[in-house]
């Protein structure tokens, strides 16, 4: 009798793991679903940042080119942007995807060209506040936001000398 009870006891625990580890392996395949979606919507969501960043980098390389080609950026200053602005999808991508900061990602990228970032800094300190402010941040957005000012500034010249001329 003893005996009865103690394997009608172990079969209860064994049918209690059982079920136990059957829902955890449902679990289981639901997470792993659900990372495989994650995982797929994060590499398309990178993918659009990719596309996004490339036409603004080609955005903001020709109105660099149309600002230096009206005289309203020194030409040191022109090859400094021109370098910074070619890097730009780089500069994006890495800060997204790797979490580095602006200043990790531009030494990074710089590391092949003929300018490094305190040739870059001396640029940027010579532009309005709102550059030098988003600069500073030291982030992608300010990163963005920085360059997108610059092209702003060179457009606003561009716009005025153009309003001069008139």
């Amino acid at each position: 009798m003893i005996a009865f009870s103690i394997i009608g006891i172990l079969s209860l625990v064994l049918i209690y793991f059982v079920l136990r580890s059957q829902n955890a392996q449902r679990e289981l395949i639901l997470a792993r679903s659900s990372a495989r979606t994650s995982t797929k919507r994060v590499n398309q969501a990178f993918k659009h940042i990719m596309v996004l960043a490339n036409e603004q980098q080609k955005e903001m390389l020709i109105k660099l080119q149309a600002a230096h080609s009206k005289g309203l950026i020194k030409t040191g200053d022109f090859q400094r942007l021109e370098v910074l602005f070619a890097q730009f999808t780089t500069i994006v991508m890495l800060c997204s995807e790797k979490g580095a900061s602006v200043e990790a990602a531009l030494n990074a990228t710089l590391k092949k060209e003929e300018i490094n970032l305190q040739d870059v800094r001396e640029v940027v300190k010579n532009m309005p506040t709102e550059v030098r402010m988003s600069w500073s941040k030291n982030t992608c957005e300010g990163f963005v936001n920085a360059c997108a000012a610059m092209t702003r500034t060179f457009m606003g010249k561009t716009e005025k000398s153009d309003d001069k001329q008139d």
